[in-house]
């Protein structure tokens, strides 16, 4: 079993001059990412890794969970492939080859396709990922690929003001 946590980044700039790939956080921003890391802090062991899409805005989001679990260095690994993504499998091959090295990962990615591997692994979830939102997932995980549709929900930080 695997502990995973995905989160989406913190608030960014609107745009940049040299293109959305170079967005950094707002200072809001970086208050969401300290916040949010302050509360997932407690619930997680050391024995922790971070797998961040290379993006300024996850990598600083990334940054600020990675000091508030007090993780090494080699904690925080960087993959262009999570800004990239289209698809959840891409995602899911992402976290799949870190699974025998830790059992906590934390993925900091991008809206729509971290949405979409929050619905695939708990289809009953109904809310779109809002920046900085966290959701931890208990998720079974066989040799060759993540078991979706049936992790369990065990942490919920959602920032947003939700009307239901």
């Amino acid at each position: 079993m695997l502990n995973l946590y995905l989160i989406r980044h913190a608030s960014a700039e609107d745009s940049h001059k040299r293109g959305d790939f170079f967005r950094e956080l707002t200072p809001e921003g970086q208050i969401e990412a300290q916040v949010a890391a302050k509360i997932l802090a407690p619930v997680l062991k050391h024995d922790s890794a971070i797998v961040s899409s290379s993006a300024p805005r996850a990598l600083q989001t990334a940054l600020n969970f990675a000091i508030e679990l007090q993780l090494p260095p080699t904690a925080l690994i960087q993959s262009k492939k999570l800004y990239t993504a289209q698809e959840p499998e891409e995602y899911y091959e992402i976290i799949h080859d870190f699974e025998l090295e830790t059992r906590n990962i934390l993925v900091v990615g991008h809206n729509p396709v971290i949405t979409r591997v929050v619905k695939g692994l708990s289809p009953v979830f109904p809310l779109e990922m809002c920046k900085a939102a966290v959701l931890g997932f208990k998720v079974r995980v066989s040799e060759e690929y993540i078991t979706t549709r049936s992790a369990e929900l065990i942490f919920c930080y959602y920032p947003k003001k939700v009307r239901l």
